[in-house]
């Protein structure tokens, strides 16, 4: 290849663009895997934001939260789910309790799990 370049030297360029397009596609082989996980995270993160919580919510009658979770969660109320997520002590597994809880009040209509989308 080298000595087709050196011999039509407009080659060179064609030669240097394919050379960069297989690198693109080797790295995009690479890393989907991982960038697909890192978008459904985002897509995850914007949906919390987007599920609000009753202002009422009976955080002390939510089962699977620990008494200190409770606590936070009375004193700083959040408007949402991924707010709830971002106070320190409030565990990935202590939204879900709050989710599964806004489920069975009937509060979660139009937010599916995409893995249960996926599988129907």
């Amino acid at each position: 290849m080298a000595e087709l370049a050196r011999c039509l030297p407009s080659a060179a360029a064609l030669l240097a663009d394919a050379g960069d397009a297989a690198d693109s596609v080797e790295v995009d082989v690479k890393y989907a895997g991982y960038l697909e996980r890192q978008q459904e995270l985002v897509r995850r993160a914007a949906r919390l934001e987007q599920t609000p919580l009753p202002d009422d919510m009976p955080y002390a009658d939510i089962a699977g939260l620990s008494r200190e979770v409770v606590e936070k969660l009375q004193k700083v109320r959040p408007a949402n789910l991924g707010q709830a997520g971002r106070i320190s002590g409030v565990t990935p597994a202590a939204v879900a309790c709050l989710e599964i809880r806004l489920h069975k009040m009937g509060l979660l209509h139009g937010h599916r799990n995409n893995r249960t989308e996926q599988e129907r």
